[in-house]
């Protein structure tokens, strides 16, 4: 379908709501690419400058282009107080990126995330929709190591 009536069918099934249409599209896109928020804003009558500052306020949407895996690492207090430094440190030993960095493959980004919502259960980590709690520098490679599988099988 063409890019621009699935915009017009999103902003319809939505009526107005605009994180859920911004939500939807990052996962049609895979990001919030600035021709996409223009028509958004377009069709929705929202300004464009709302429809910017809510697709970057939110940690979760993003308006650059990410790794087909994104690891979000929670940055809330109670994370910070677990290993949170040598979880970062395993994923560099492991990638080679540091926050806000993509391989070169485009197969992973790593991003800070205000908080995933595991306070108790912390240091926490997300890779897309998947969340990873009570996180150790060792578990790093095991977990990595599933979304380098799923590629295998892929293949």
């Amino acid at each position: 379908m063409h890019k621009d009536l699935r915009i017009e069918e999103i902003a319809r099934l939505h009526r107005g709501n605009l994180l859920p249409m911004l939500k939807q599209l990052q996962t049609e896109f895979g990001y919030l690419q600035k021709q996409v928020l223009k028509k958004l804003a377009k069709e929705t009558g929202i300004p464009l400058s709302q429809i910017y500052a809510t697709a970057t306020f939110y940690s979760l949407l993003t308006t650059k282009e990410k790794g087909q895996y994104v690891i979000r690492i929670c940055e809330s207090p109670s994370c910070e107080l677990q290993d949170k430094e040598e979880i970062l440190t395993a994923i560099w030993e492991e990638l080679g990126i540091i926050p806000r960095e993509t391989t070169r493959d485009r197969k992973f980004s790593l991003e800070f995330s205000s908080c995933l919502g595991q306070c108790d259960k912390g240091p926490a980590l997300m890779v897309n929709g998947d969340t990873y709690t009570n996180v150790k520098p060792s578990d790093i490679g095991e977990i990595l190591s599933r979304y380098h599988l799923r590629e295998e099988v892929k293949q």
